[in-house]
């Protein structure tokens, strides 16, 4: 079996997130849609899986590039061609 992906930058981006927005680790859960215990997995440093991932971003109203890498991506107004 694997050891999880680690990326303490994300961890480092929830705690921050979390304190800023006065929440607690259950209610993110809560809000989230996920376990205590997995939550609780992230902030040790596990990286979640991408539903989840997109899950806590919506949750903390961010970006799932901003919960991964720490920044905005900008996408193109006029579309793609």
């Amino acid at each position: 079996m694997s050891m999880p992906a680690s990326n303490p930058g994300f961890t480092d981006r929830l705690i921050t997130l979390l304190t800023e927005r006065g929440l607690r680790p259950a209610d993110l859960a809560t809000r989230a849609g996920v376990s205590l215990e997995t939550v609780e997995n992230y902030l040790r440093g596990t990286m979640p899986d991408a539903l989840s991932l997109y899950r806590i971003a919506k949750a903390l109203d961010v970006t799932m590039e901003w919960r991964v890498a720490g920044e905005e991506v900008r996408v193109r107004k006029e579309g793609l061609h």
